[in-house]
């Protein structure tokens, strides 16, 4: 048989096992989801380092150390903010309005994994699917298929262990489209996870199947002058060398306010950051998007390693490339997402111009994901950010780690939606909610006090309403 038929056959044996074990979580209790939920993080998390390694060896790119901090985000971070949630079983009672809320889950997943964060993802999509009652079939990406199913392995064990059911977590190991493309239509598939590249999140969109769809971020990070520059390099760099800028919310370009540009640049290059002449900037945009589209061979690698392949000589210390475009655009290719330590530098005067030039960016490939904002002046936060289309603004802070939840307060998540703006259904930082429905129980509204203003109404007190519908509840064992 054909690889891609065989990947097919799988992917529907697949989905038959998850319908089977999805129909058997729904019966579960709350608590009993949080047991496997809490038995699979401690699992993740001690083979953090295990996947971290496995993912670095498999794909050939990306910092060890940071794909552990991905790891453990995902597992640790990502399980103490699942358990504290209540996303099924009652919800909400309204007696006075006679109306009782439940969240339900949705059924069976289909979940795309990136090679990006192989490992990370495939622990997150399956920790939220458990937490929600579903069950999860993932699909990796050709260059990481061995590490993201071990994280699916190492997840699984531990559900087993804990009494879960093994079909509810299910990887593909045949990484072939056509089997992704019968992950996503196929009638046993319930709602679609789709983390990667525009072509796949479209793919998703178009399967007929509801979606959360999640493709590159752009992010633009303005730089105030009342911002210290000393700090806001030092978030930044953390930013976009975290895992060598493979995440999707990794700082891309500096938006600098004028009075502040001498003083950053000095703490840039204090900082390793190497200023590229104009020569050698079209040399590197020629290596990283001579193509047309972005070098997949410089993808999650240091700033050296792609100052050497693209023909350039730059001191020891670098750690990040800087070069200043003259616009934005496809004329300026370095203006647009780069998955490594580059990023583009613009000087412009006041926040309105900041401002100006930030939606620029946003629209050359980042509507509605995240924008990163350093500044003391609040007045200008404040203003700054209320235009801006975006579902994620940063404030002093690193936007790699921020938008994910690592160094802020935002739900932990490794699947941000970028909103309308950006062609998904949501603008959240996708969690175990959204794999629920919303299900209402409604009394006839002729129990309410409404009916009082009716010709002929009979006045019911509120305390008659409560007792009736609370009689009832009690009566279905609610």
């Amino acid at each position: 048989m054909d690889a891609d038929l065989r990947a097919v056959a799988e992917a529907r044996e697949l989905l038959r096992r998850a319908r089977g074990a999805a129909d058997a979580l729904a019966r579960e209790e709350p608590a009993e989801l949080d047991g496997y939920v809490r038995a699979m993080g401690a699992a993740a998390a001690a083979a953090a380092r295990e996947l971290a390694e496995a993912a670095v060896r498999e794909t050939g790119f990306g910092v060890v150390e940071d794909k552990e901090t991905k790891n453990r985000l995902a597992s640790e971070t990502l399980t103490t903010a699942l358990l504290e949630q209540r996303i099924l079983g009652v919800l909400e009672r309204d007696p006075a309005r006679g109306v009782v809320t439940y969240g339900v889950p949705v059924g069976v997943v289909a979940a795309v994994i990136p090679c990006t964060n192989p490992t990370s993802t495939a622990i997150f999509k399956a920790l939220i699917s458990i937490k929600a009652g579903c069950a999860v079939v993932m699909s990796p990406h050709p260059r990481s298929v061995a590490c993201t199913r071990r994280a699916v392995e190492i997840c699984r064990d531990a559900l087993t262990a804990a009494g879960g059911p093994a079909g509810a977590l299910g990887c593909l190991s045949l990484a072939q489209m056509a089997a992704t493309r019968e992950l996503m239509r196929h009638e046993l598939t319930d709602v679609i996870l789709a983390t990667g590249g525009l072509s796949l999140v479209r793919a998703a969109y178009s399967s007929g199947k509801p979606a959360y769809g999640v493709g590159p971020g752009n992010v633009p990070v303005y730089l105030d002058r009342s911002a210290d520059p000393v700090d806001a390099v030092d978030k930044i760099f953390r930013g976009t060398t975290f895992d060598n800028g493979t995440v999707c919310a990794s700082e891309q370009a500096l938006v600098v306010d004028e009075p502040l540009a001498t003083a950053l640049r000095s703490a840039a290059e204090a900082a390793g950051g190497y200023f590229l002449d104009a020569a050698e900037a079209v040399r590197l945009a020629n290596y990283l998007f001579g193509g047309g589209t972005f070098n997949a061979a410089a993808v999650g690698r240091t700033a050296r390693q792609i100052a050497a392949a693209a023909g350039l000589e730059v001191p020891a210390d670098t750690r990040v490339l800087l070069a200043e475009p003259d616009g934005v655009g496809v004329d300026h290719p370095l203006s647009g997402e780069k998955l490594c330590p580059v990023l583009a530098w613009y000087v412009v005067d006041g926040w309105r111009a900041g401002c100006e030039r930030c939606i620029e960016l946003l629209r050359y490939g980042g509507m509605g994901h995240t924008l990163a904002l350093h500044a003391a002046n609040s007045a200008v936060v404040e203003a700054f950010a209320r235009e801006k289309p975006v579902c994620r603004v940063l404030v002093n802070t690193c936007s790699a780690l921020g938008a994910v939840g690592a160094t802020t307060n935002l739900e932990p998540s490794l699947t941000l939606g970028p909103g309308a703006w950006g062609g998904s259904s949501t603008g959240d930082n996708v969690s175990a909610r959204h794999l629920t429905d919303r299900k209402r129980l409604a009394w006839d509204s002729s129990l309410t006090p409404r009916d009082a203003d009716k010709p002929g109404g009979e006045t019911i007190s509120d305390e008659r309403i409560k007792r009736a519908v609370a009689k009832a509840l009690d009566e279905l064992g609610l």
